[in-house]
């Protein structure tokens, strides 16, 4: 949203006839580069992640770097517990690696790379994996092929298209697009696990759908004349900011395979979407249409239901049983490295604390 309005004030540096300064595009450049120039100077102050360092069996690092990280010190009690909490995650990863991969784990000298790439073919190993990960990828396609960021990137060129005469009105009608986004993401937040994510993604496929669809009717129609037809214009504007809306209700707020998708299927927006606005015209809305209406079906019936759903019921969810193997495979480490003897041994302090404060208590209460 902050974007969207940056663009818009900029537009007025130096006028916004022939005179306008060149720093009226270059300052949006400029402003988000800087939290780049900044991550890139600061990541060398940065310590290793304690994870990182105790995968690496740096593990007087990865203790000190905790307690940096906490502002505890090393032998607090909550830096003990989360420091095991780490070594059990570690040498539970070693261990289902080893299972699934027992030749490149018995080799010392295996890259990191192959190392990687074995993780990667366990995508393919069982249907519980696979349809797992395709779940995720879908939500991304489908989610990128609606057309969101065709109309994000492109929102100041589509408002244009739409009729809207002059870089301005099309600016400020950009950045009433970045508000409507935000105010609508805020809410789906709040009630995503009351209703559920299907529901939601459904109504919000059916609502960018029948957007979709007026926008190619009223652009099939008017585009020729959009002077004469200022209304048909701003009603097709109007249903651009429904289709945003409906997106940060319901897609928006929605991994590394999951990721991959969303950027891969983003390039191919951004690589062909400015051509098939200039030669599909309306056509473009039709496209974008049909795929939120094979995402609705997908939707409706292959995505499974998460709501209220812990990560330990994705089995239940899902129809597997991995899940179960992993979680007694992790309840191991977790007694291996003395994490729940910690544990135990925490509880029953608390418990001999809480009796003593107990009996002063009630000594009190007799002496008044």
């Amino acid at each position: 949203m902050l974007s969207f309005w940056v663009g818009y004030g900029s537009n007025y540096i130096g006028g916004i006839g022939d005179g306008q300064s060149d720093l009226a595009w270059r300052l949006p450049s400029i402003i988000q580069g800087i939290p780049a120039v900044c991550l890139a100077v600061g990541i060398w102050w940065m310590p290793f992640s304690p994870r990182w360092l105790v995968k690496k069996g740096r593990d007087d690092e990865a203790l000190r770097t905790l307690s940096w990280l906490r502002k505890l010190p090393a032998d607090h009690e909550l830096i003990r517990v989360e420091f095991l909490e780490i070594k059990s995650e570690a040498l539970f990863e070693r261990r289902a690696f080893a299972m699934a991969h027992p030749k490149i784990a018995a080799r010392e000298k295996a890259s990191v790379w192959t190392r990687e790439f074995a993780q990667y073919i366990n995508i393919l190993r069982t249907w519980d994996n696979f349809k797992r990960v395709s779940t995720a990828w879908l939500i991304m396609f489908f989610q990128q092929w609606s057309g969101i960021d065709s109309i994000i990137y492109y929102a100041s060129n589509v408002f244009i298209s739409l009729g809207l005469t002059g870089g301005t009105q099309a600016l400020l009608a950009t950045g009433v697009t970045g508000v409507v986004f935000f105010i609508c993401t805020i809410p789906a937040m709040a009630v995503i696990d009351k209703v559920g994510r299907k529901p939601m993604l459904l109504v919000g496929s059916a609502v960018m759908f029948v957007s979709m669809v007026i926008t190619g009717i009223i652009v099939a129609k008017f585009r020729h004349n959009w002077p004469d037809h200022s209304t048909a214009g701003w009603t097709a504007v109007g249903f651009i900011w429904v289709y945003i809306g409906a997106f940060g209700a319901t897609w928006g707020p929605g991994a590394s395979i999951g990721a991959s998708s969303n950027w891969i299927n983003n390039f191919a927006i951004a690589f062909f979407v400015p051509p098939m606005f200039a030669h599909w015209f309306w056509g473009t809305y039709i496209f974008f249409a049909v795929f939120l209406a094979a995402g609705f079906v997908w939707v409706l019936l292959v995505l499974p239901e998460t709501k209220n759903a812990t990560l330990e019921e994705m089995d239940r969810v899902f129809g597997s049983h991995t899940g179960a193997a992993d979680q007694a495979m992790l309840a191991a480490a977790r007694r291996d490295v003395g994490l729940e003897a910690e544990l135990q041994a925490e509880a029953v302090e608390a418990i001999s604390h809480k009796a003593q404060l107990d009996i002063e208590s009630n000594d009190y209460v007799e002496k008044a």
